[in-house]
């Protein structure tokens, strides 16, 4: 049988486990040993749609991995890091390194440093890059639009959904992909074989961060991000990102250009999108990139760092890297002061 290990065992681990599992594929998590506790009374999980929610799943059966010692023990197919960018900057790596044996390495992370980190570790001919293309967060939410027959769970459940025609990327070495776009396809997750996954995530994470920091300098008010000036800003910083990126993979995406990169196509979709999604947005935005942060600044430093190295322009980079850390300050401050 196949022998999956995914690193972490929160909202993304849990997404690929559900259909990794589904798919007869043993899947193993590594995770910090303060959480063993809390996995082993129980990991449901919960697929919903607009309008639908799915049967409730548990991965409380999963074996869990404190260390890379043991991990180094098994034979793992390949392993995936479900953390987030700013991980990978970790001493960990290294012990990855060591301890994976002839296991493949799949990973979902943004950001330039990180992935450069890993590639000097992890030989190409092992290494496979994808991206994140659906939601996934703990339910209920602070406040979560209700569903039809739905009841707020207690305790709390990992709820996923993955939007219309969407489906996760993965680009390597093309027996290995081929192998693992089988796995997710059969345990229900649409995924597909693309030539590079990497500088499209890139070009992407030039679109996603902006916009996020945006959210956050407004103050995670969708209404108050699309009826201010802040989304001027954003759309200037969004195409000097796309040109960072767009210098260090060597690929264009000429779909994004035009039109579509104006600040009223982003006032928008802030308005409309919470139509068409099955929780409640902002509170979702706020609690997912709040929780990862540093995340978003650490991606955005690396823009500038790398623009500024490649003399590019990157004052409406800067301009809202700095934006945002006032924002944040005033909300510490705000909080120092209840």
């Amino acid at each position: 049988m196949t022998h999956i290990l995914i690193v972490g065992a929160g909202a993304v681990g849990q997404a690929y486990a559900l259909a990794l599992q589904r798919a007869g594929v043993q899947v193993s998590f590594l995770v910090k040993p303060h959480h063993v506790e809390g996995l082993q009374q129980g990991v449901p999980v919960q697929e919903v749609g607009l309008l639908s929610v799915g049967p409730l799943e548990d991965l409380s059966g999963v074996e869990l991995i404190t260390d890379w010692s043991s991990a180094a023990e098994l034979d793992f197919h390949s392993i995936w890091l479900a953390v987030d960018g700013t991980a990978l900057m970790g001493d960990w790596l290294e012990e990855l390194a060591e301890a994976r044996g002839q296991a493949a390495v799949v990973a979902f992370q943004t950001g330039v440093g990180g992935r450069e980190r890993l590639r000097s570790l992890i030989p190409d001919d092992a290494l496979v890059v994808g991206m994140i293309p659906f939601l996934a967060w703990w339910a209920p939410l602070d406040v979560e639009a209700p569903l039809p027959s739905f009841d707020p769970p207690t305790p709390p459940r990992m709820r996923i959904w993955h939007p219309p025609l969407m489906r996760t990327p993965l680009s390597g070495p093309a027996a290995l992909v081929a192998d693992l776009v089988q796995l997710l396809r059969a345990g229900g997750l649409p995924a597909s074989s693309v030539e590079n996954a990497a500088a499209t995530g890139s070009m992407g994470t030039a679109v996603l961060l902006p916009t996020i920091a945006g959210l956050e300098v407004a103050g995670w008010s969708l209404r108050g991000f699309a009826g201010g000036q802040v989304p001027v800003l954003v759309m200037r910083a969004v195409q000097q990102a796309r040109a960072v990126a767009a210098s260090i993979t060597g690929v264009r995406s000429p779909g994004l250009d035009g039109w579509l990169l104006r600040p009223i196509v982003l006032r928008l979709a802030a308005r409309l999108a919470p139509w068409f999604t099955p929780l409640d947005l902002e509170t979702y935005l706020r609690v997912h990139f709040t929780k990862v942060g540093a995340q978003t600044s650490h991606t955005l430093s690396g823009l500038i760092e790398e623009g500024t190295t490649r003399s590019l322009p990157v004052d409406a980079l800067s301009q809202l890297a700095d934006r945002l850390k006032q924002s944040r300050g005033v909300v510490e401050a705000s909080g120092r002061s209840r």
